[in-house]
């Protein structure tokens, strides 16, 4: 009798884990080595060429912007990359350190702004790719780094990153004109004179006169009857006043250009004026300057100190922050300078607004904004592996007799984070059983063609076709077979349920 199985021979060894670059050889039940052989591993379960990545969280409050958090401005801060430049793991100019969003199907790169690279508190600024209910969280954002052929990360757009953004590196009032100016808010008198632009500094630049006003608003659709719940931030700095009393201007809610409709303004002064700094809405119908949306406490900004300022109105909420220095980012603490509540939320314009001054604006940021804002939280590394498990299995197992078949089974499972690629599994026959012909079957995931060959001397040639009576095998048998191969054509799969397959075939026990 034969004795496939007996435990000192035919009892199947644990699963091996694949491991790039490392030979790792179960024994099969027959006594011969199963050996798989990926060439590469690459996995299109991630972003091609990356091999690290952090999953971000991204929770909310109770209380969601007007127009959601798809498109909304989030950062995740105290990212550690100078371990990860010092460690070889990202590119010293961080071309490499890129968001992704996977949408279900696949990735979708995600413009970024990163500030603070090589630093341990670097913060990576982005677009959520989608909508997060209220008290909810999304975890299909991730920082991705490791590529060391990354390209050129797509720059900082008016739009990729914030809902609008401008540096005035070009000229924003030049053909094709991004602003529009005109006088739409009543801070200064009746008079107006439009801003100009200073392309040495590539700023923004205005020069009134007493009682006059100089303002521009964003040209674009989407912030006339689309935008309500938004944070506005800008670099100032002014050096003149006329004769006195300088008041410059944050609008948003302007409902419309030059008519009498409801908007909603910060102005902020720069000597004992009353009223600074406060909210001001209905100007065209209320005093101007007026602080019907709230004055705290009087303040007053100082000439020739560049600054940030940022103001956010949010449901019936505005809040003011003088950031006093020029801030990189436009996040400011909790703690107003000046907070007040609106009239009944409107859509609007956005823009700028000085009066009876002279000065420049410089980095206008305007990005959505609700209380709490969402908060991100980075998750450790994980770094990219693929791997192959294989174990064999041989029914009907125990003790057989001469003439019985056996069908023996592999079962292959990927394992990791990544798609295996080019996968190939070789098998080997035991001298004691013959091939069954057409006993091949392959169950792997959809999608994945497999390539099955045979060898006749111990696996140095892949040339032989079985045939029935072989090497003096019965009808339906080939005795010469000694390895079968099969080569995988595709990605083996990382993710279930498509992560494991088997194949099978059969053979008699001479």
């Amino acid at each position: 009798m034969f004795e496939p199985l007996s435990k000192a021979l035919w009892t199947p060894a644990a699963a091996a884990v694949l491991i790039l670059g490392t030979t790792v050889a179960p024994a099969p039940p027959d006594g011969v080595p199963l050996n798989w052989a990926p060439s590469i591993v690459q996995g299109s379960t991630w972003p091609a060429g990356y091999s690290r990545r952090r999953m971000v969280t991204i929770s909310t409050g109770p209380n969601s912007p007007t127009n959601g958090y798809n498109g909304y401005t989030v950062r995740v801060t105290g990212f550690d990359t100078a371990t990860e430049i010092g460690q070889g793991e990202m590119r010293a100019d961080g071309n490499d350190l890129r968001v992704f969003f996977w949408n279900g199907t696949g990735w979708v790169e995600v413009p970024r702004l990163v500030t603070g690279l090589g630093s341990a508190d670097t913060h990576v600024i982005f677009k959520s790719q989608t909508d997060i209910p209220p008290n909810g969280s999304d975890t299909n954002h991730y920082i991705f780094h490791g590529n060391p052929s990354a390209g050129a990360p797509e720059a900082l757009s008016y739009t990729n990153v914030y809902l609008w953004y401008d540096d005035f590196s070009t000229d924003p009032f030049a053909a094709g004109s991004r602003y529009t100016r005109a006088k739409a808010v009543d801070i200064h008198g009746a008079n107006y004179t439009a801003p100009g632009y200073d392309a040495g500094n590539g700023r923004v630049i205005w020069d009134t006169d007493d009682n006059t006003t100089s303002d521009m608003y964003v040209d674009n659709g989407g912030f006339s009857n689309a935008e309500r719940d938004v944070l506005i931030a800008a670099d100032h700095d002014a050096d003149l006043n006329y004769p006195a009393n300088a008041t410059d201007a944050i609008v948003a809610r302007l409902s419309a250009i030059n008519t009498s409709s409801t908007h909603v303004y910060l102005h902020y002064s720069h000597l004992n004026y009353p009223n600074s700094p406060a909210i001001a809405w209905d100007t065209w119908s209320n005093p101007e300057r007026n602080s019907l949306g709230g004055e705290l406490f009087r303040v007053f900004w100082p000439f020739s100190s560049p600054r940030t300022w940022a103001f956010a109105v949010f449901g019936t909420t505005a809040k003011f922050w003088d950031d006093g220095d020029l801030d990189p980012e436009p996040w400011f603490a909790d703690a107003a300078l000046l907070t007040g509540s609106t009239t009944t939320p409107q859509f609007g314009y956005m823009g700028l607004a000085p009066s009876q001054s002279r000065g420049w604006w410089d980095n206008l940021i305007i990005r959505r904004y609700t209380e709490p804002e969402p908060t991100t939280v980075l998750d450790s590394e994980v770094e990219l592996t693929a791997g192959i498990t294989i174990a064999k299995s041989v029914n009907p197992p125990g003790t057989v007799t001469p003439g019985i078949d056996l069908t023996y089974t592999v079962t292959i499972n990927s394992v990791g984070n990544a798609d295996a690629v080019d996968v190939v599994v070789v098998d080997s026959l035991a001298a004691e059983v013959d091939f069954q012909l057409g006993s091949v079957v392959i169950n792997l995931p959809a999608g994945i063609g497999v390539t099955v060959e045979y060898s006749n001397d111990g696996g140095s040639l892949w040339t032989y076709t079985p045939v029935s009576l072989g090497c003096g095998a019965p009808a339906g048998y080939d005795g010469c077979v000694t390895h079968i191969r099969w080569s995988l054509q595709d990605d083996f799969p990382a993710d279930p349920p498509d992560n494991s397959g088997s194949v099978l075939f059969a053979a008699r026990i001479r």
